[in-house]
Formats: structure tokens, sequence, C-alpha cells
């Protein structure tokens, strides 16, 4: 039976999170103006909420560090309907799904939940990867033991209306309110510490000919990760093979300016072009010191 929740700070906290995640990757991804919100939460078993979606659209959610499992119901008309957009169509729906609809609504939920990824770890001090397994019409429950949390939520575009509910098992809700672990470092190299930092009432971040060269443009490159490879495979290499990079896909990516690390951040997507958005950065003293430095 479904017991309604006390949106505590945490709860609550959590569930602007999804909103907000929800409404920027829609709005960016569809290319339509897209605002979400959450309704409720309450705690129980998917049998509490599966009949109403039964035959209707599961998409499976997989939170890989911590083992947190979960998922997405939603009338398949409506997600078929995105799925469409996703595909440069018109957002026409259909009540069926097929592998090409499935794999584009794989594209979508996965980079929205993934989006979600770094702001938890600034929320809640915990590393997460979320990422979604399969994307089902929903037969039965059997694979789902134990209790859930619910989170009812509606939104709307182009004056239409849409509700569906986002579930997790219940390590959601250990993990987000327990004590903060260790925070993330933000260590790039040993240059970036600055000897004989500038004191605080100092406005002049490197001499007083810094203004001068405000107005120079330099280069700016984003770094997702590196790898080593040998010769000898670096030269077969042909159209369609992967270069796999040491860095996780949940990962941020580092903010490079004349190739010298100072920020790190999360890809998004603006107007159809990349972009990142920028979660830590060093001081202004340091970034100077930086691009003074050859």
């Amino acid at each position: 039976m479904l017991k309604k929740l006390q949106m505590n700070n945490e709860i609550n906290s959590f569930a602007n999170l999804l909103s907000e995640i929800f409404s920027n990757s829609f709005s960016s991804l569809l290319g339509k103006s897209f605002q979400f919100h959450v309704e409720s939460v309450a705690e129980g078993e998917l049998n509490d909420i599966a009949l109403e979606y039964m035959g209707q659209t599961l998409i499976n959610i997989k939170e890989s560090l911590n083992g947190i499992d979960g998922g997405i119901l939603i009338d398949t008309l409506t997600i078929t309907g995105f799925a469409d957009l996703m595909l440069m169509g018109s957002g026409e729906g259909v009540q069926e799904l097929n592998d090409d609809l499935k794999d584009a609504i794989k594209e979508l939920i996965n980079q929205t939940i993934s989006a979600m990824n770094i702001p938890f770890n600034d929320e809640f001090k915990k590393k997460v990867a979320f990422g979604v397994i399969s994307v089902d019409t929903l037969l039965d429950t059997s694979s789902y033991v134990g209790n859930i949390l619910i989170f009812d939520m509606s939104g709307s575009f182009d004056g239409k209306n849409v509700k569906f509910k986002v579930f997790f098992s219940s390590q959601l809700k250990n993990l987000i309110m327990a004590e903060n672990s260790e925070d993330d470092d933000f260590d790039f190299s040993p240059e970036v510490t600055a000897v004989n930092p500038m004191p605080k009432q100092q406005k002049s971040y490197g001499g007083k000919n810094i203004d001068l060269l405000l107005d120079v443009e330099v280069p700016v490159s984003i770094r997702i990760g590196s790898t080593k490879m040998f010769l000898k495979d670096i030269v077969s290499l042909s159209p369609g093979n992967i270069v796999e990079l040491d860095e996780y896909a949940e990962e941020p990516v580092v903010v490079m300016v004349n190739n010298k690390p100072i920020a790190k951040g999360e890809v998004v997507i603006v107007d159809g072009y990349f972009g990142v958005r920028i979660k830590e950065i060093i001081s202004k003293e340091e970034r100077i010191k930086k691009l003074r430095d050859k």
C-alpha cells in the first residue's frame, strides 16, 4: 500500500533536482519548452502503481555505483511522441513500440537521467552513475521486489499536459539521507596552487598591465579523456573503430585554456550546439597565473 512521504529537505532537494533535469534536458533535446515538476512522493511497491500502466512503457534505470534500480512508467502514446521529436519528426505518437522508437526513447532518457550525476554529487556529496538499461512494455512486475520511492511527475509543452511516474529502489532514500561523504577532490596538478597568493583587498590580478590583455582571444578546449595506444594500433585505425578513453562516462569534463586546466563541468546542449556548464573552477588569481605561465 502506498505511503505518502513528507517533503523533508532531502526528499524536496531530490524532487527539485528531478524537475530541473527533466525540464532542461527535454527542452534542449526536443527543441520545445518543457516544464516538469514533482507533484508528490510516496513509498510502496511497484504493484501499487503498475495496474494503471500495464501494457504501457517501462524504461528501466540503473545506478551502477550504489546498486539502485529504478524506472519510468509512462503511457506509450506520450513517450513515442517524444521519441518521434527526437527523430526530427512532428511528435506524433503511436500505441506500440518498435526498435527505432525504443532506441530513441533510450537515448532521450539516458541523456536526461545521466545529466543528474554531477548535480546529485554537488547536492548530496555522493557519486552516482545513472543510466538506462532497456525500454520495454510493462507486462508483469515479477522482477521488482521490495519498497520503492515513487515520484509523481507532471509537465506541459505546447499546451499539452503530461503525467508519468519515476521510481527508485529504497536505497535511494538511504543515499540522500546519509551524512555527506568526502567531497570530490578538485586536483588538476601541483601547478594549480598559487605561490604567495595576493591579499584579498588587491584587485589587480597579475599586475597593472593585465587590463591590456583582457581582449586577447585565447584557445579554449574541452578534455573528455585520454589514453595510450601502441603505434601499430594507431596505424591500423579505420572508420568505425572505437578508441576507449580512461575516463568514466559520468566523470566531469575538463575545461582547458592554452592547454592548461582551469575548470570542470558537465556537457550540455544549447540550441543544438555542445556546451559545458561550469561546476568547479579555480580562482581568478590562479587563472591569470596559468595564462601568464609558459
